[in-house]
């Protein structure tokens, strides 16, 4: 059923278990509802109609996500910037790239496999810092659930993004956490 028409969805709304057809003076001499114009008269425009029902289709797309980012308190609008900055940037399908690998290693699951990978975190002990720190913070993000169970993407996900609302404001703002 298209959603263009409000008389559209109107004469196919099931109210009842008796289906009662719209009176005669509603038919127009096409046969069709009075109101079927409004579904049938885009493609009278041709592709003007067409471009103007995607135009639509978008607006409403733009206000339905417009209305939750104008809610979020302006720390938050900094984090959802980077986020879509990092998602543009070209380095991106890299990143994509480098978490397909690693998700695909075969026996990275296994504790020999971390051998090499212990010895490049004591190399660096930023990185080493950094992944203990985000380890440490999932931890107590689902110790202190109250009833929500995030996978374990999201919440890595939630962290990171809390990890990013926290450089962006330099450790202000946080303490309502």
């Amino acid at each position: 059923m298209p959603k263009l028409g409000w008389g559209h969805g109107q004469y196919w709304v099931d109210l009842s278990t008796v289906v009662t057809p719209p009176p005669p003076a509603v038919q127009s001499k096409g046969g069709y509802p009075g109101w079927q114009a409004g579904v049938i008269l885009p493609s009278g425009l041709g592709m003007l109609g067409a471009y103007l029902s995607v135009w639509w289709q978008r607006l409403k797309w733009w206000a339905k996500l417009a209305t939750p980012i104008h809610a979020l308190p302006d720390h938050e609008k900094g984090v959802l910037l980077e986020v879509l900055r990092l998602l543009r940037h070209p380095e991106y399908p890299l990143a994509c790239k480098a978490v397909k690998k690693t998700a695909h290693t075969l026996g990275f699951n296994r504790p020999e496999a971390w051998i090499e990978l212990g010895r490049l975190m004591k190399q660096s002990n930023g990185l080493a810092e950094n992944t203990y720190r985000h380890m440490e913070a999932c931890r107590l993000l689902q110790a202190n659930m109250i009833s929500s169970t995030l996978s374990r993407p999201e919440t890595n996900l939630m962290v990171e993004l809390a990890y990013h609302r926290y450089a962006g404001t330099k450790g202000k703002g946080i303490g309502d956490l």
